[in-house]
């Protein structure tokens, strides 16, 4: 994203006041991870400034009176020698009152006064000059103790932040919004984010984990995240490295998991001087590594069946199935997206539902999906239900299983996963290809829903197009065998487990959030 900037600096002769305006406005590129619900926000008008014994008030006030608001300001000198308590740095006004007092200035120095209203995503700029000094107290009134813009804003226009760690654009080496050195851009937004930031140093060096047990092994740049996630929900979750990731904090900084394999291979590069950027690249062995790195194995987040977990020789840089009981390096790192505005949080709140946060009908869940359905209080299966957002059978194909009879399924809300087991063993279509389903975010756990389940998402009109099919068979009668549908406005259907006629694939999925 290209920006440009337009500045008025004016001379403070007399006390005048010129104002000129900057505008930066931002579509916000959506990271995978955070995204900003923001007021609208519009160019701020600064009315006069005081100016007071070594202090200036400062009077805004918002063309529209849209409210509530955030000031920030920032105060610059030219004037040699001048106080400056703010080092050309940032304040924060919050609520935005009708003026604020800036103090421990220089009388007589010229100061330029920049205010921003920031609503969360973008911002826009104004700016004037102005001298601190002492006002008239005569009972002759002073002719420049009144200050007024004298001219009509400019345009606005587009303003950059450079700086990595409060927003800007990132390059390799770049400390990120998280406190993390920068080791990996995409080169542009992904559905994951676009830059890697990984922590400044390893955790203790731990076990992978989840013996015994597979957890999900998506092994693609940008899936590190979803497989620490489900690692962290599993049963198998003590004294995993996923879990030790994915609980790391860093000055107050959340959203750091255990990289996927291709992850940790552009951090093996990193960490041994080589170029990063393209995942089709192997790290090779190099002749020394960055500070912070130890010649030793490190975990990645994908596993390799269920005794066996991937991990990469920063020495080497051999990738190996390796026995999950066996102790290597564990380094957190974190995806994120560069952002416009005044400043950027350093910590992503886990608040939204698709980053293990609350959910509520109609969010996107961790997979991807449509959440249709929230328990009261957690349940022994979790407490959110989401639904796939587009159907996933190919076109022609029914329901499966035409001639098997005795296929015991349940209409009952919760049976959608013992359903979904029955019909697989028994090769039911349907039933395969919600189960074979693996979300862009690399989540697998999904199933083909009940016929209650399918009554829920409907009720919460989660899915549209085309009938789905549920999980729960009608039996066979005389030689036809049926099976239970949904339309999208929830009415039942018993339908021929041929038919392909209106009838589509919806895989769901049952969670909870994270912590």
């Amino acid at each position: 994203m290209k920006f440009k900037s337009k500045w008025a600096y004016l001379t403070a002769a007399a006390l005048l006041l010129v104002a000129c305006s900057e505008s930066s406005s931002s579509g916000g590129t959506a990271d995978s991870r955070v995204k900003n619900e923001a007021l609208t926000v519009v160019a701020p008008v600064i009315d006069k400034i005081e100016p007071g014994d070594s202090s200036l008030t400062v009077y805004v006030t918002l063309p529209d009176g849209i409210a509530p608001n955030t000031w920030f300001y920032q105060i610059t000198t030219d004037t040699p020698n001048a106080a400056n308590p703010y080092l050309n740095g940032t304040e924060t006004v919050r609520n935005a009152p009708p003026s604020f007092t800036i103090t421990g200035l220089t009388n007589g120095a010229t100061y330029t006064v920049r205010v921003a209203h920031w609503n969360g995503e973008t911002s826009t700029y104004t700016s004037a000059t102005a001298q601190a000094g002492v006002i008239a107290t005569t009972t002759i009134p002073s002719t420049t103790t009144t200050i007024a813009p004298t001219t009509t804003p400019a345009p606005t226009t587009t303003v950059a932040i450079s700086t990595c760690n409060i927003g800007g654009d990132c390059k390799i080496g770049d400390i990120g919004p998280g406190g993390g050195v920068v080791f990996y851009d995409a080169g542009s937004v992904q559905p994951w984010g676009r830059y890697l930031e990984a922590a400044p140093k390893d955790l203790d060096r731990g076990q992978f984990g989840c013996i015994g047990a597979e957890p999900p092994g998506n092994a693609a740049m940008g899936a590190g995240f979803a497989n620490s996630y489900e690692i962290n929900l599993s049963t198998c979750a003590s004294n995993s490295a996923a879990t030790a990731a994915f609980a790391y904090r860093l000055n107050g900084s959340t959203g750091w998991y255990l990289p996927s394999r291709s992850e940790l291979n552009e951090l093996c590069k990193y960490a041994n001087n080589q170029v990063t950027g393209d995942p089709t690249k192997a790290c090779t062995k190099g002749t020394s590594l960055r500070a912070g790195f130890a010649p030793t194995f490190y975990w990645s987040s994908t596993q390799n069946g269920p005794n066996l977990a991937w991990y990469q020789s920063f020495v080497t840089g051999q990738q190996v199935g390796y026995g999950k009981p066996s102790l290597a390096a564990i380094r957190p790192i974190r995806a994120f997206t560069n952002k416009d505005g005044m400043t950027v949080p350093t910590t992503v709140p886990a608040v939204r539902c698709d980053r293990g946060g609350e959910c509520k009908v109609g969010d996107t869940g961790p997979g991807g999906g449509t959440v249709f359905f929230v328990a009261p209080t957690l349940q022994s299966w979790g407490q959110y239900m989401e639904i796939t957002k587009s159907t996933l059978n190919i076109p022609g194909w029914g329901w499966g299983c035409a001639n098997t009879a005795n296929l015991t399924t349940k209409l009952d809300f919760g049976s959608g996963p013992t359903n979904t087991r029955a019909l697989v063993a028994s090769n039911c279509y349907a039933a395969v290809t919600a189960d074979n389903y693996v979300s862009a975010t690399g989540v697998d756990d999904w199933f083909l829903p009940s016929d209650a389940e399918l009554a829920e998402a409907a009720k919460a009109r989660s899915f549209s197009g085309v009938a789905a099919w549920s999980s729960s068979d009608n039996g066979c009668l005389r030689g036809f065998c049926f099976a239970y549908s949904r339309s999208p406005q929830g009415s039942r259907g018993d339908v021929s487990r041929t038919s392909s006629a209106g009838q589509g694939v919806f895989a769901v999925r049952m969670f909870k959030k994270v912590g």
